[in-house]
């Protein structure tokens, strides 16, 4: 019975406001088998900002090796208001590296949509192929990004 319940078109890829994603679309209340004419309106959504997918809230998520190359910088989007998100670094043989355990790294207790994580201050470990484990305790991941600084 609603107004956008039967169809909706996209308009556009997202549009970022602040700390939000804007999705605007064309809504129908009828399909095409209700023939013509068709009541047409626009419609807005909106989504925090790299929110579209998570995993959480306590455990660990372990990503496939990735080789870091020039990239120095691990941020995430997470929401650890409620506990906290650590990561360590392991080898190609599943051994914590050196300085890059969980228990080195600088926990993340806030809901931030880009903060770079640290082991001890220090940044990712650069031209190395490394396995991202995420410690999750009472926190949400939505996404991490690697790259340069």
């Amino acid at each position: 019975g609603a107004w956008d319940d039967e169809m909706i078109i996209p308009a556009s890829p997202p549009i970022e406001v602040g700390n939000d994603w804007y999705f605007y679309y064309t809504g129908f209340g009828a399909n095409h088998a209700a023939g013509l004419p068709r009541n047409a309106l626009i419609g807005a959504a909106t989504l925090p900002k790299g929110r579209i997918a998570s995993i959480g809230t306590a455990g660990t998520v372990r990503l496939k090796p990735i080789t870091t190359g020039a990239a120095d910088t691990l941020t995430v989007n997470c929401n650890a208001s409620g506990g906290s998100l650590k990561v360590e670094l392991l080898d190609e043989q599943n051994n914590v590296i050196y300085g890059y355990s969980r228990d080195d790294c600088d926990a993340i207790t806030t809901d931030t949509y880009s903060t770079a994580v640290t082991w001890a201050g220090r940044g990712l470990i650069a031209s190395r192929t490394v396995k991202v484990v995420f410690v999750l305790d009472s926190a949400t991941l939505h996404a991490c990004e690697i790259g340069a600084a």
